[in-house]
């Protein structure tokens, strides 16, 4: 049985459940947390919170390696960032799929990704984003084969290190050094 109370209070809690067992690796959990709020954020027609959960569970996905439902959510999540005018949401989707595009070994599609992301990153002052979007960059340099610019985004992350956080900052500071 749902839970009693204010719908909106109730998704951004579940929400925020899905969030703690993701970034400690109980990725099943977090997408059943996911899941329930986004029926939450579907029943209250709350755009934003819907994208924003989208976007998580496609990162979830990713990371479970169904790479075909990340994509998928992706999207969604892009498109109702997109309709809603959201720069920060519009960087994170385009994030995500410039990773999955690397993984698939679509580097063209990867650099237009990033490249519309970290305009938008810029244009919004979002530090986060930005060494995120950095990180991202060295990411498809290294598959690429091009270790020196790959170094250099490293390094352009690891100036930020108040913008990344647990593991993206490690991994900047001890290859970008």
């Amino acid at each position: 049985k749902r839970a009693e109370g204010n719908p909106w209070r109730i998704a951004t809690s579940v929400e925020a459940l899905a969030i703690i067992r993701q970034h400690r690796g109980d990725l099943d959990t977090a997408l059943q947390f996911y899941s329930e709020a986004r029926e939450f954020y579907r029943e209250t027609s709350d755009d934003l919170g819907l994208a924003r959960v989208i976007d998580n569970m496609g990162t979830v996905w990713r990371l479970q390696g169904a790479n075909a439902q990340a994509r998928s959510a992706s999207m969604e999540s892009l498109r109702l960032m997109r309709e809603l005018g959201n720069g920060q949401g519009i960087s994170s989707a385009l994030g995500h799929l410039a990773a999955l595009n690397v993984d698939s070994g679509d580097f063209d599609d990867a650099r237009c990704c990033l490249d519309e992301a970290m305009l938008l990153a810029g244009i919004i002052g979002h530090g986060e984003r930005i060494a995120y979007i950095s990180l991202l960059d060295a990411e498809l340099h290294f598959a690429k084969g091009d270790a020196a610019e790959a170094a250099k985004h490293l390094r352009t992350a690891a100036t930020r290190p108040e913008d990344l956080v647990g593991g993206d900052l490690a991994w900047a500071l001890e290859v970008g050094a």
